[in-house]
């Protein structure tokens, strides 16, 4: 291991590793900016779950693949965005060992890197942060931290103080919300690149999807469907949910949707069960179906209580369907007031209002839907691909192109 180290410390430092190579060819080498498809980027992930992080890992790892980038994913466990992955082209490498907090994720991982030997490691999510935050370390690595969601996330524990105390050595932090940067700000070490690149939005797939069929059971005569979706937990505030929506069927007849997985979903379904709206609203579980329920839905509701920057509101501003959204700063720098209706996340009463506000003034809430929509076409997969690609080759310039250390003697300016 101690030559790997080394021969990495040399590749990104700018110093000859001089192993069977003259220092005038490496001199010559760290002059020269590496080209796109010699790059070679190991992505960690702790599983591939139906989360905002892991469906955009697919859609990256598709277009670094198409663009020559050696792509390679290491993860624990698999998941519903499993299958995207593998369609991306991207090389997977799966833990034999299901354990989090086993020893062995971290000795296998340790394994790929030293047979891969790459050039960046990135990481998704807690879990990973830890283990290929100590891994990159260990072998000297440059090392992207993914930061995609807010300093709420992270309440004070063993876990989230390794995190931080590890992430202040990392080589970059790239977040897709300034919440989420700011975060991070004063942990990490001056002169640490820091990113804000938004979500990839895969604005031409959302377009090809058809507009949802609603359930035979459904009565005909409903027009109005109100769609939420995300992980059943607390951040997501589907307890404060249900009850506008219960106020909201005193006054209109609607169908409901609430799409997504997590642990609080048997709660929810009860909640929903006592507060009489079984029959209006559905907990259909995770679905690859949702872009077609977002292009019939009347009206799309997310009233998290913190965020990053939501891959399933962005998802749904490009299919064209109206929003009501929580007012938390993620929310509030994400979409101007003239692309949706904000909500106090606390208040059921100011929930049902929104909802309301967009079920019988279609004219005004299809505007701001228009508005959102324009907002997002910006953030495709080519271009936000591009912009990773930046930072990959940033990172790999040697020290010395980075302000980070002294010109190598006799290189010309």
């Amino acid at each position: 291991m101690g030559g790997f180290r080394r021969d990495m410390r040399a590749r990104f430092n700018g110093r000859p590793a001089l192993r069977g190579f003259s220092v005038r060819a490496c001199l010559l080498c760290a002059t020269v900016q590496r080209p796109l498809w010699e790059m070679k980027i190991l992505h960690c992930i702790p599983n591939l779950a139906g989360g905002g992080a892991e469906r955009q890992l697919t859609y990256l790892a598709r277009v670094h693949v198409q663009a020559g980038v050696r792509t390679h994913v290491a993860f624990l466990a698999r998941g519903p965005n499993y299958s995207r992955l593998v369609e991306s082209g991207a090389t997977l490498h799966e833990s034999p060992v299901r354990g989090f907090y086993s020893p062995w994720p971290i000795i296998w991982l340790a394994a790929v890197v030293r047979r891969l030997r790459p050039d960046i490691i990135q990481t998704w999510i807690l879990h990973m942060d830890v283990l290929g935050g100590l891994v990159a370390r260990t072998f000297s690595l440059p090392w992207v931290l993914s930061e995609r969601c807010s300093e709420a996330l992270y309440p004070p524990s063993w876990k989230t103080t390794l995190r931080r105390w590890l992430g202040r050595g990392c080589s970059s932090v790239v977040a897709n919300s300034v919440v989420g940067l700011n975060y991070w700000r004063p942990l990490v070490k001056a002169g640490t690149p820091l990113y804000t690149i938004p979500n990839i939005i895969p604005t031409d797939e959302i377009e090809r999807s058809a507009p949802a069929h609603l359930p035979p059971r459904c009565a005909s005569d409903i027009s109005d469907v109100v769609v939420s979706a995300g992980r059943f937990c607390a951040q997501k505030n589907f307890g404060t949910l249900v009850e506008a929506l219960a106020l909201l069927a005193r006054k209109k007849q609607f169908r409901g949707f609430i799409f997504g997985d997590g642990p609080d979903r048997n709660g929810i379904r009860d909640q929903i069960a006592i507060k009489g709206l079984s029959a209006t609203v559905a907990v259909p579980g995770y679905s690859e179906d949702l872009w077609c329920f977002m292009k019939r839905a009347s009206v799309f509701v997310l009233v998290s209580r913190f965020e990053g920057r939501p891959n399933v509101l962005l998802e749904a501003a490009a299919a064209g369907c109206p929003l009501v959204v929580s007012r938390i700063p993620p929310h509030e720098e994400l979409l101007p007031p003239d692309s949706c209706c904000f909500v106090e996340p606390e208040n059921p009463a100011d929930i049902c209002r929104g909802l309301a506000e967009c079920l019988d003034n279609r004219e005004a809430a299809t505007k701001r839907a228009a508005r959102a929509r324009q907002l997002v076409a910006a953030w495709s997969p080519e271009a936000i691909g591009a912009r990773y690609t930046q930072v990959y080759a940033d990172l790999t310039r040697p020290a010395w192109q980075r302000g980070r250390g002294p010109r190598p003697p006799g290189l010309r300016e």
